[in-house]
């Protein structure tokens, strides 16, 4: 009688497991839905290197519209998106939320990760109304077997040297933490040995590690992500804890 009610239960967690892992098909509106949206933050980023502030106006509104219309156009970036990824990750009729990522090269190149908020206004046309700047995120994922380690932990090692040394860090920086200039904050007397990194999550272009060293023998620990750029591996984010 009990093995009756295991196999019973087993076959219950089988089937539960396959209907929750099963992907309701798109109807054909919700596909083209998602290709607005998408087609519409693609435009808002083209619009922006491009300074047509003019064309801008179709596809955003509120604070990004005003703040982007009140830069002369010599303060807006002069530049070419080189590459593009978008995800949606929520939406409703009225509303989406994508994460973008935005590959430009003007008078150097930089990548930036953005979290995107749409309205379709009128319940016609589709606009942004809310951009914001985020720590780098994975679209899909891949083995971390085939992360470069002992190349990022050159890079985080000459990094930390430069900072050492007090020397310009922006060649190993890419994103938020380039326009920051984060470094890490070291004291006085620096001995830095047994850097150790650990990736913890990648797509193969970002590499997102736990980085550890001791510093002065103290063991000093952080999140670190790594992108891989036309110009090589870079540091775009440090989170330390």
């Amino acid at each position: 009688m009990h093995n009756k009610y295991l196999i019973i239960i087993i076959v219950l967690s089988i089937t539960i497991g396959i209907y929750c892992s099963y992907k309701i098909p798109q109807t054909k509106a919700e596909i083209k839905t998602d290709k607005e949206i998408i087609y519409i933050t693609e435009k808002f980023f083209d619009s922006i290197v491009n300074k047509d502030l003019q064309d801008l106006e179709r596809y955003a509104t509120g604070e990004p519209l005003w703040k982007l219309k009140t830069l002369n156009s010599p303060e807006l970036m002069t530049a070419e998106i080189t590459k593009t990824e978008h995800q949606i990750i929520e939406k409703s009729p009225l509303w989406a939320k994508t994460q973008s990522m935005i590959e430009i090269l003007g008078n150097d190149y930089d990548v930036g990760w953005y979290e995107v908020n749409l309205i379709k206004e009128t319940q016609k046309t589709w606009k942004i109304y809310s951009v914001k700047e985020t720590t780098p995120f994975c679209f899909n994922e891949a083995s971390l077997k085939s992360v470069p380690i002992e190349q990022l932990e050159s890079i985080f090692s000459q990094y930390l040297s430069d900072v050492i040394d007090g020397k310009d860090i922006t060649k190993y920086l890419a994103g938020s933490v380039k326009k920051g200039k984060k470094s890490i904050v070291l004291p006085e007397k620096k001995e830095i040995e047994d850097i150790d990194i650990v990736p913890v999550r990648s797509n193969g272009s970002l590499v997102i590690s736990q980085v550890s060293y001791e510093l002065n023998n103290k063991p000093l620990q952080m999140i670190v992500y790594f992108y891989n750029t036309p110009e090589g591996w870079k540091i775009t984010s440090i989170d330390e804890f």
